[in-house]
């Protein structure tokens, strides 16, 4: 990722011992997420500067390798580094937003004309070259579930209420088993 993240040449250890040691022979999270903030810091004063198209692909590419590096470690149990960062989004108007303040649509049976009209409040919409996997790996919400919670939490919210199941599970089945005949095909049921 150069400038940004670069490895340096392996002959450069019998050029230059002492600065080996302090070399990184491979980039974690944490090395991304500064990439990142060095092309939010680099790209102007305001918090709203437009990126060009080359450093939008930058960013793209490094929230790629970020998600690709959580995956591994989540695998490895090693950790959520990821929950601890704040990874900035390439967003739809090619800014830079930390994940938390970002949403991707997951509500792609809207038309692209009323994507284009939804309120997102406070909220930024993740760049179409960002994946629902990669922007939901970097703690970004869906927008479905932004709008389900708004309209919960809205006051006067009484058309709707929670539906699902009311008896618990364990007397669930408590009662299914009861109302099995004592004999050998609840052994062979559960086979």
């Amino acid at each position: 990722f150069p400038p940004y993240l670069v490895k340096a040449p392996s002959e450069w250890q019998e050029k230059v011992p002492e600065l080996w040691p302090k070399i990184k022979d491979h980039f974690v999270v944490e090395d991304c997420a500064e990439a990142l903030r060095c092309i939010a810091a680099g790209i102007g004063e305001g918090p709203k500067t437009v990126l060009d198209t080359q450093s939008l692909d930058m960013a793209v590419w490094l929230v790629m390798a970020i998600t690709d590096m959580l995956q591994q470690e989540r695998a490895t149990s090693v950790g959520g580094a990821g929950s601890r960062l704040d990874i900035l989004m390439p967003t739809s108007d090619c800014t830079l937003c930390p994940a938390k303040e970002c949403v991707f649509n997951n509500m792609t049976w809207l038309p692209d004309i009323e994507t284009a009209e939804l309120n997102l409040g406070s909220y930024s919409l993740v760049h179409s070259k960002i994946s629902h996997a990669v922007a939901h790996t970097c703690g970004c919400r869906g927008l479905s579930l932004v709008y389900a919670r708004e309209a919960t939490e809205m006051q006067g919210a009484d058309w709707c209420e929670a539906a699902g199941q009311n008896e618990p599970i364990t007397t669930r089945l408590k009662n299914l088993l009861k109302d099995y005949p004592a004999d050998i095909s609840i052994f062979k049921e559960m086979i």
